[in-house]
C-alpha cells in the first residue's frame, strides 16, 4: 500500500491548545504568513480566453501581476487556472504563476466550508436540546457515525409517531433526512419543526436547503455496492459517470485496506459542474469537494482527473472517520491529506513545525499552518505507532492522543 513519503526532517516540541488563539508564532510562520499571493511568473503571460492552445489571448499580464485565482480548469493544455488580474479575467497555466500554494491549501479545507459547519453544530444543538432522551441519543449517535440511513429509519418507524408535535424530534428527522440525500424530505420536516416552534438555526439551515432544491439538478443516480452516485445526465454521461463509480469504488478500497473504515451503508457521492457545486454550497470558488454526511466533488470537465482521484479520497477518509466515531480535526485533516497523497509543500511544513501550540483557524493563513501542522502531528503518530497502531486507534477514538510534534 502506497502513501505520502513521510517526512524525516527534525521538528520541535509541540502541544495541544484549546483553541489555538494567543500563541506566538515564530519568525518562520510569520513570514509564511505575509508571503506574498499568486501573481504572474517572471517574463510575464499571456492571459487567454479559454484553456485552449487555440484561445484568444485576451491581454498580456505583466511579470508580477497579483493575480486573484478562481478556480482550476482542466483544458486540453492541462491544468489551467481562471484569474482575475485587477480588472481583466481570463486563463493562465500553473506554469505561468508563481506562488500557487495558498489557492491549493484553500482547496484543502473543503471541510470546513459553510454546510459541514452548519450540519455539525445542528448536531451538537440537538445533542444538547435531546440530552435526555436515550432513544434520539441513540438516532444521533447513528447520525455521527455516517448511518443516516439507519437513524432516519428509526426516527420515523419508533420515535416519530410517538412526538409527531416535538420540534426537536421532527429537527432530527430532517438532519437524518438530509444526511440520507433525501433533500425533500429533510426541508419537509425542518418546515414542521419550525411552524411548531420557530428557531434561527433550523430557519438558516432550512433555508440553504431550499436553495439547494432550487439549484440542484444531479438527480441521476448510478449505484454500486459501496457508492450511489448522484450526477446531472446533461453535464455528465453515464458511460463517464461509471468510470468515475469505479474510480470511488477503487479509492475506498484502498483506503478500507488501510483504516478499515467498516461502512455498511451506501455513502451518496454527488458531482457536479463548477456551477452548480457553488450555487448549493457557497462555497469559496478554490473549493474541490466537500463531506456533509454526502461526498460533494466538483466534476472535471475533461473526466477522471488525478485532482478528481484527490478530492475522492480525501472526503472518503472524512466518511471513513466518520463512521468509527468524533475525531479532533487535527485528526481528521492530517489523516485525509496523508491518504489522499496530499502533502503540504516543505515552506509550510517547517512553517508549522516550529509552531508551540497547534494552530487556530481564524483565517486562510493560520488555516495553512493548521492543516501543515495535522500532517505533520499525523505523520509523528504514525512514525511512532505504525500503520497498526493508528489503524486500532480508529477502532477506539477516545485512545487518540493529544497531538504532538516531539
Amino acid at each position: 500500500m502506497s502513501h505520502p513519503a513521510e517526512s524525516r526532517q527534525p521538528v520541535k516540541p509541540g502541544s495541544r491548545s484549546a483553541d489555538g488563539v494567543g500563541e506566538v508564532i515564530p519568525f518562520l510562520a510569520a513570514m509564511l504568513l505575509l508571503a506574498p499571493g499568486p501573481a504572474v511568473r517572471q517574463g510575464g503571460a499571456a492571459l487567454r480566453a479559454s484553456c485552449s492552445s487555440d484561445a484568444e489571448k485576451v491581454a498580456q499580464l505583466d511579470e508580477g501581476a497579483a493575480l486573484k485565482i478562481r478556480f482550476a480548469f482542466s483544458g486540453d493544455i492541462g491544468t489551467c487556472y481562471k484569474v482575475e488580474a485587477g480588472d481583466r479575467a481570463g486563463y493562465l497555466r500553473a506554469a505561468e504563476i508563481d506562488g500557487l500554494e495558498e489557492y491549493e491549501r484553500g482547496r484543502r479545507m473543503a471541510s470546513d466550508q459553510e454546510i459541514p459547519q452548519m450540519i455539525r453544530a445542528e448536531v451538537g444543538r440537538l445533542r444538547t436540546e435531546m440530552g435526555s432522551s436515550q432513544s434520539a441519543g441513540g438516532a444521533l449517535q447513528l447520525i455521527e457515525s455516517n448511518q443516516p440511513r439507519e437513524a432516519l429509519r428509526m426516527i420515523e418507524t419508533s420515535l416519530l409517531p410517538a412526538a409527531r408535535r416535538d420540534p426537536y424530534m421532527l429537527a432530527l428527522a430532517g438532519l437524518a433526512a438530509y444526511q440520507s440525500d433525501e433533500t425533500k424530505r429533510a426541508a419537509d420536516y425542518w418546515a414542521e419543526s419550525l411552524a411548531i416552534r420557530p428557531d434561527p438555526d433550523v430557519e438558516r439551515i432550512y433555508q440553504r436547503v431550499q436553495k439547494e432544491l432550487k439549484a440542484d439538478t444531479s438527480r441521476e443516480r448510478l449505484s454500486s455496492t459501496r457508492f450511489l452516485l448522484r450526477f446531472d445526465n446533461a453535464e455528465l454521461s453515464g458511460p463517464a459517470a461509471s468510470k468515475l463509480l469505479d474510480a470511488l469504488d477503487d479509492e475506498y478500497a484502498r483506503i478500507d485496506l488501510a483504516l478499515g473504515c467498516g461502512i455498511q451503508e451506501k455513502i451518496t457521492a454527488i458531482v457536479q459542474t463548477r456551477e452548480a457545486y457553488s450555487a448549493i454550497t457557497g462555497a469559496a470558488e478554490w473549493s474541490g469537494g466537500m463531506f456533509d454526511g454526502r461526498i460533494r466533488v466538483v466534476m472535471e470537465p475533461s473526466g477522471i482527473t488525478p485532482r478528481t482521484r484527490t478530492a475522492f479520497a480525501h472526503e472518503i477518509v472524512h466518511a471513513c472517520l466518520a463512521r468509527n466515531g468524533r475525531f479532533d480535526r487535527w485528526f481528521h485533516e492530517g489523516m485525509a491529506q496523508r491518504w489522499s497523497g496530499d502533502r503540504p509543500d516543505a515552506a509550510t511544513l517547517q512553517a508549522a513545525a516550529e509552531l508551540k501550540k497547534e494552530p487556530g483557524l481564524s483565517s486562510t493563513q493560520q488555516a495553512r499552518l493548521f492543516y501543515a501542522w495535522s500532517w505533520l502531528a499525523v505523520d509523528r503518530l504514525y512514525s511512532r505507532i505504525g500503520d497498526q497502531g493508528v489503524r486500532n486507534l480508529i477502532r477506539s477514538p477516545q485512545s487518540v492522543p493529544a497531538p504532538s510534534l516531539n
